[in-house]
């Protein structure tokens, strides 16, 4: 399918950055619509109607089973443009911290669990020489900055075309 033939989807999403106490990340395992793998942390899109901290408050209880879980502070910011079947997908997400104890991870949304390959508590150490794809393809550096500095006053937004 050729870029002019897609269809053009600008969205938000709320997603998170889930921080056990020995430093290891929660993520997702997806596989795209033309079957590539990729690590990606929890979260999705934001409704019309909703807040960004609502929606990603609902993603994770879709998605991993986490209920009334305090968000932490805002950390990066991405905008996304990628393509996803035949649509063309911009997308402006922005990435909270949540430290909790380690879990196992429910998904609890059918529709996308059929994507979802599974989840791993990734070492934050190990990800930067992972040979697996990543989104972001930072996200090693990222949380080791984090964790380090704390975050940012306003994090700056990074922007990917074909992130995906």
């Amino acid at each position: 399918m050729s870029e002019r033939e897609r269809r053009l989807i600008e969205r938000r999403a709320a997603r998170a950055f889930i921080v056990s106490p020995d430093r290891h990340v929660l993520l997702m395992k997806i596989k795209t619509p033309d079957g590539a793998l990729i690590w990606i942390t929890p979260g999705g899109g934001i409704e019309a109607d909703e807040a960004g901290e609502a929606a990603l408050l609902r993603e994770l209880e879709e998605e991993v089973g986490l209920r009334d879980t305090p968000l932490g502070p805002l950390v990066y910011r991405l905008h996304n443009t990628f393509n996803w079947g035949q649509f063309r997908v911009s997308q402006r997400e922005t990435y909270h911290a949540v430290h909790v104890d380690r879990f196992d991870p429910v998904m609890e949304d059918e529709e996308e669990a059929a994507m979802v390959e599974g989840f791993r508590w990734w070492p934050i150490a190990e990800l930067a020489d992972a040979a697996d794809r990543f989104l972001p393809g930072d996200i090693g550096a990222i949380l080791a900055r984090y964790l380090a500095d704390g975050a940012a006053q306003e994090p700056q937004e990074v922007v990917i075309v074909d992130g995906l």
